[in-house]
Order: structure tokens, then C-alpha cells, then sequence
């Protein structure tokens, strides 16, 4: 099968090239988790990835496999269009057989759905105490039944590859991801200042921020203005469609200028860039970012409808190609009422 996020095709051709490109496709290293890789058939009969889905392991959030919302993980592998699955355990703790024991059931649960889905479930493969082994390959040659020693962090052959053909570069974990987006209390003091004193003034229109948000340093003043002006809805709504612009460039300027937005907007203020930044990542192609800027606009604001509107965008996984499409109708819309 092979990995085609990048632009030239990685053919992937052994359960370590698997496993070395899963944290490459989620941005991070997916520690305590089990990951869906979804591929579907070109018409050169590759297996390509679209689609990929990862969950806590039992034991991290609940003990209970009904707990996963099994209904957003269906409506999202049905929607992907995907004709086969790869399903990767990683776990930090625990021998191999500890794991597989614990995990039986999520593993169960989710090798269900796969047939159920009438998908051709490929291997399921078991990370775990410094090796790797499949639940699926019987051959001892290539997966010989006491593991293969793996170390996660080492990116092997096609981790370098993905690398520098991509460009990506995994971090840690999904904490690592959430820090980017930590708040910074005194540019949170400064903004807010700014806010106080621009109450009442004229807002920037969209094509204003637009300009601010592509330079590559944005003054407090400009921040202020750009996090009142979010307010109007109309403004929000064009800063967002016209973000989603097709030039990789200025698409990556704003995509971080959403990101500092969120870093330093004062609480009541986060939700709307927030919701942009969730956006512009998913249409980046990059889910864990774009989860937690979702979980920070709702966290912001609870009933904030934008978020809202695009979380049942996220659950249905609709491909970055059909959310540009959509903005760019809903904006043909909003501009002919």
C-alpha cells in the first residue's frame, strides 16, 4: 500500500513501514492508542491512505469499550470511502500479552466494525514492550511470534523518507500538540487592554484582517481589532472563506495567524479564532490540531454555532477538498441574499 499525503508516493511494503508512517499521517507519536489506518484502492490498485483514526486505549479515559462513540468512528469510515484497514495498538505500558489481553476488547470491537463495514481488514498489529507483533500474519518469517523489537521513536527508513519529502516531523504526543496552544496571560492582559480602549470604534472589514494576518508579525493593536471585528458573524465568516484561498502560502500565514489568535485572545474572545483555526487545520489535512482547537472554542464558549456546525462536519469527515467547496457555496449564499 502506500501513503500518498506527500507529493510524490511512499510505497509502504512491511508492518514496520506501517508503523513508521502512522505518526507522520496523526503529526504525533500515538502513545497509549489504537490507530485505524483507512486505505482505499486507486485505479492503479494501490492501496492508498484517506482516512486516519485513533482512540484511547481502555484504561486511559474509561474502562468501558461502549464508551468510544463508535457511531462518529462509523459515520467517519463510511464516509472516507475506504475498501480496507490496517489496526495498529500502542501502548506504553505492559508485556505484549498484558496488552493484548486489556485491549481484546476494544480490538474486538473495532475488528466488528471493519467487517461490518465490509472492509478487508489487512493486520492488526500489537506495539508493546519494545517490540511489535501481528494478531493476523501467521508466517513466522516476516512476523515471527515472540515480536519484532521496534522502538517507536526511531523513525526508520520511511519515517526518514516522509520526512524529507513531506516535510513532517511528529512531536511527542497529542500533549505536545495541545502546547502549541497554551495560553500567554500577559499578551492575554494585553489584548484585553486593547479591547477596552477600541470598544465603539469602526471594525476592519475581512479583507483587512486578511492583510494582517498574512504579514509575519502582528502588532497588539491589530489583534484587538481583528478579535472584536470576529463578533460580526459576516466578517468571521469572509476571514475564513477567503483564508481558505488555494495559494499554500498565504493559507499557511493565516493558518498560523489563527493559531497565535488563540494563544493570546482573552477568555470570551478565543472561541471565534479558535473555530478558524480548527478549520484551517482540518483543510491542512492535520485532525489532532484541528481537534483541539475545537475542543478549545467549545471550552470558550459552550454553544458557539460555528463550532458547532463544524464538529458534525469533523464527525462526518468530510475530505478538506469538500469543506473548501462548502464554505465557498455557503459564502455564494450569504453574498446573493
Amino acid at each position: 500500500m502506500s501513503a500518498e499525503s506527500v507529493e510524490n508516493v511512499i510505497t509502504l511494503s512491511s508492518p514496520r513501514d506501517v508503523l513508521d508512517a502512522i505518526p507522520h499521517s496523526l503529526g504525533f507519536y500515538p502513545g497509549n492508542s489504537l490507530v485505524i489506518s483507512l486505505l482505499k484502492r486507486s485505479t492503479k490498485g494501490r492501496q492508498r491512505q484517506v482516512l486516519v483514526v485513533r482512540l484511547d486505549l481502555l484504561g486511559q479515559e474509561s474502562s468501558d469499550v461502549e464508551d468510544v462513540d463508535w457511531v462518529s468512528v462509523e459515520t467517519a469510515v463510511s464516509a472516507s470511502g475506504a475498501t480496507a484497514a490496517v489496526v495498529a495498538v500502542f501502548a506504553q505500558e505492559g508485556s505484549q500479552q498484558e496488552v493484548q489481553s486489556a485491549q481484546a476488547p476494544l480490538i474486538d470491537r473495532v475488528r466488528t466494525l471493519m467487517h461490518e463495514l465490509n472492509l478487508d481488514l489487512m493486520d492488526e498489529l500489537v506495539v508493546a514492550d519494545g517490540c511489535y507483533t501481528s494478531l493476523v500474519c501467521t508466517d513466522a518469517l516476516c512476523c515471527p511470534p515472540e515480536g519484532t523489537v521496534y522502538d517507536v521513536v526511531d523513525p526508520g527508513a520511511i519515517g526518514v523518507e516522509l520526512a524529507v519529502k513531506g516535510g513532517s516531523s511528529p512531536l511527542a504526543g497529542r500533549t505536545a500538540v495541545a502546547s502549541q496552544f497554551q495560553t500567554d496571560s500577559a499578551q492575554q492582559a494585553a489584548v484585553l487592554t486593547q479591547i477596552h480602549a477600541l470598544e465603539g470604534c469602526q471594525a476592519p472589514s475581512a479583507e483587512q484582517i486578511l492583510q494582517w494576518g498574512s504579514a509575519v508579525t502582528w502588532p497588539t493593536r491589530e489583534v484587538a481589532r481583528t478579535l472584536l471585528a470576529f463578533k460580526d458573524v459576516a466578517i468571521r465568516d469572509a476571514v475564513i472563506a477567503g483564508a481558505l484561498c488555494e495559494n499554500a502560502e498565504r493559507e499557511e500565514r493565516l493558518r498560523n495567524f489563527f493559531s497565535h489568535l488563540v494563544t493570546i485572545a482573552p477568555d470570551g474572545y478565543r472561541a471565534a479564532p479558535a473555530t478558524l483555526a480548527s478549520i484551517a487545520w482540518w483543510v491542512d489535512g492535520d485532525g489532532a490540531r484541528s481537534n483541539i482547537c475545537l475542543d478549545i472554542a467549545t471550552a470558550d464558549q459552550g454553544q458557539y454555532r460555528l463550532a458547532d456546525l463544524f464538529k458534525q462536519i469533523m464527525r462526518a469527515a468530510v475530505p478538506p477538498d469538500h469543506v473548501r467547496e462548502l464554505l465557498a457555496e455557503a459564502m455564494s449564499r450569504a453574498s446573493g441574499e
